[in-house]
């Protein structure tokens, strides 16, 4: 069976989040609305099939899976 490559856009969703720490500021900065930057996301995590982030009060944490990928 042939594996799934994250899309671009979900790839640069990730790592805007990843630097802004906000999904507001990361749908400002690559041009989408929050919710299509939380969709990329969500869609990652599931062709991952794990939790990237966890909201902490207003900001996201990232999971120690979402530092390993930040390093690919």
């Amino acid at each position: 069976m042939r594996k799934r490559m994250p899309s671009t856009n979900a790839l640069r969703a990730f790592e805007t989040i990843m630097k802004r720490r906000s999904v507001k500021d990361a749908a400002d900065e690559v041009f989408l609305t929050p919710q299509a930057v939380r969709y990329q996301i969500k869609t990652l995590e599931e062709l991952l099939g794990c939790e990237l982030f966890i909201l902490n009060g207003n900001r996201l944490e990232p999971t120690t899976k979402a530092l390993e990928l930040l390093g690919y």
